[in-house]
């Protein structure tokens, strides 16, 4: 089967791209192929190129607030002929696509499924926008779409009641390859390494790390913690590790570099505080850090 799979995700910017990549690798192992409509840096496409998945890149805008809709826009006017170009036997769309690929998809009776990885996470003016585009999508989108896909059995009840849905959407929950990671004594690794890779964002409640750390450094304690990706945090975060030694901030890196610096830690950190963003939230790290042994 042939599957394309809208997803307004960046690749080679966004760490958060493993659920998709995951998810595509369990998809071909089972004889389909997948191909992603979707951002993309060179980095993001030669990332997927190397998973033996392809890629169709769009360039929306980057502005924050603007992105979801920008998305949509490019996949409402690039769909119809990149469906008149290939051939698709079924979809997968994020709300933040879904908009703009339903019409395409319809007239080319393309049964699609609309998949959540996670409602809005950011606060303030741009969260308001982004929850009024994700209610629209989800309001739109759901008596169109074949099914609906969410990333834990407290996401589908939340997404259930909060769209009044008919059906409970499936569950398929974020995953990690444990041959990515191999075995290390930890024991052997001095000082304690404490981890964080994702979004670098106030909304991630990442700067709260940074208290924890100045609070162990008070107390003496021998450690050092590594901080991997982007987000408006990450210059803030990288002027802080100029003057702390136990801090190294690393800018979005591959796959595979992740994995080593996982292993290379001991404790494995999240620090979301938004009780809606912990129940609706995909425990890819969870598994990615239990897989590193952390």
């Amino acid at each position: 089967m042939e599957v394309l799979w809208v997803t307004g995700r960046h690749f080679g910017s966004d760490l958060c791209q493993t659920t998709q990549v995951e998810v595509a690798n369990a998809l071909k192992r089972k004889g389909h192929n997948v191909s992603f409509l979707a951002p993309a840096s060179d980095q993001g496409v030669s990332i997927l190129k190397d998973e033996g998945l392809d890629i169709i890149r769009l360039k929306p805008s980057n502005i924050p607030g603007l992105k979801s809709i920008s998305f949509d826009n490019q996949v409402k006017k690039n769909l119809p002929r990149i469906l008149k170009e290939r051939t698709y036997d079924a979809a997968i769309c994020s709300w933040r696509g879904a908009l703009g690929a339903m019409n395409a998809l319809a007239s080319a009776s393309i049964p699609w499924i609309l998949i959540d990885r996670g409602p809005p996470a950011y606060t303030g003016l741009l969260g308001k926008l982004q929850w009024k585009y994700y209610n629209r999508a989800f309001n739109v989108s759901k008596s169109k779409t074949s099914a609906v896909f969410t990333v834990s059995t407290s996401h589908a009840d939340f997404v259930k009641d909060r769209f009044n849905l008919e059906k409970s959407p499936y569950v398929i929950s974020a995953g990690a390859t444990p041959s990515r990671f191999e075995s290390t004594d930890s024991e052997r690794i001095h000082p304690t390494g404490i981890v964080y890779h994702g979004r670098l964002d106030k909304s991630r409640n990442i700067l709260k790390l940074i208290d924890i750390g100045d609070l162990l450094d008070q107390n003496n304690v021998a450690f050092r913690m590594t901080l991997v990706g982007d987000g408006g945090e990450l210059s803030k975060l990288t002027i802080l590790s100029h003057i702390r030694k136990w801090l190294t901030v690393i800018p979005t890196v591959s796959t595979n570099e992740v994995s080593k610096i996982l292993m290379q830690n001991h404790i494995g950190l999240l620090p979301m505080g938004s009780r809606l963003v912990w129940r609706t939230s995909s425990p890819l790290k969870l598994f990615e850090y239990g897989a590193a042994g952390l």
